[in-house]
């Protein structure tokens, strides 16, 4: 599995991220191009710590069984619930949203390796650093792959 700490794979993801436009189409899910990146950005606060939460009861009797699967190999499925996401930021906010994420991914792929591993996800809880880069990368893949890219 890649792994966002790689500069070669950060590279990469910011690259699609570039490639992403307003009419960007997705194959699957309901969230627009604008909601998809203002999600990601959300979930790399929480990896980094700027946006922390509190575990919730259930993953700490389920997330042993299923951590693996935030960071292996294997693509999530399409459609998939991963919790509620509420925020729905306006369309015109587009440069906006994409620029916010693209800072961030940059700054977690050069700063976080270590520092994350103190932020618990609020399902699966604490990972390695190297467990945080993949899953990290493995979301990013997954939506950039919902809007072709």
């Amino acid at each position: 599995m890649k792994n966002i700490f790689d500069k070669a794979v950060k590279e990469e993801i910011l690259i699609r991220l570039g490639n992403l436009t307003i009419h960007s189409k997705r194959n699957w899910g309901k969230m627009s191009v604008t909601q998809m990146m203002a999600h990601l950005t959300r979930s790399i606060k929480i990896a980094n710590g700027d946006t922390p939460m509190k575990r919730a009861f259930i993953g700490r009797i389920l997330a042993p069984f299923f951590k693996s699967r935030y960071y292996n190999n294997r693509p999530y499925p399409k459609n998939i619930k991963m919790g509620i996401d509420p925020y729905i930021p306006d369309p015109s906010l587009f440069e906006t949203k994409r620029s916010e994420l693209l800072k961030i991914v940059s700054e977690f792929s050069e700063t976080c390796a270590s520092k994350c591993t103190s932020n618990p996800h609020p399902f699966f809880g604490y990972f390695t650093s190297e467990q945080w880069g993949k899953a990290v990368y493995k979301h990013l893949d997954h939506h950039l792959k919902q809007f072709n890219e």
